[in-house]
């Protein structure tokens, strides 16, 4: 049995998270872009499901506010990709499609090289690249 993830994101702008997460590599999964809800992939297990905050709240059974990611770091997604280059392709098509990048200090010799970017809507995503014959014993 196949087993997927989809993740819901509360979004102001569907057409600009939409233009924002296929910048960086995500594929449009839905065939037309309404103004309610879009499918963002990533991979084939696992989907970013962008939603309108109108149909958000007729989705929260439980009355709980929700979070203004510009302001609250509620989760962050770290998407590994194959190569450093990768990694930079990401922060700057990311860029270009109007997020934030941070920059960490990276040590060459570390096994991690991985940014922290925001999307339009202040969620949290972290292209990272991982050099698994640099890991340490101790953390194997």
């Amino acid at each position: 049995m196949s087993k997927d993830i989809l993740i819901s994101l509360i979004t102001t702008d569907l057409a600009k998270s939409t233009a924002f997460y296929s910048a960086v590599g995500f594929i449009n999964k839905a065939d037309t872009l309404d103004t309610s809800s879009g499918q963002m992939m990533w991979g084939d297990n696992i989907t970013f499901m962008l939603l309108s905050p109108e149909l958000a709240e007729t989705l929260n059974e439980r009355n709980k506010k929700i979070a203004d990611q510009h302001t609250t770091v509620s989760v962050a997604f770290t998407l590994i990709l194959e190569t450093k280059e990768e990694v930079d392709q990401f922060c700057n098509n990311a860029k270009l499609a109007g997020g934030k990048v941070y920059t960490t200090d990276q040590d060459p010799d570390e096994f991690c090289y991985s940014f922290e970017v925001e999307d339009p809507d202040g969620y949290i995503l972290q292209p990272t690249y991982m050099d698994t014959s640099k890991i340490p014993n101790s953390i194997n």
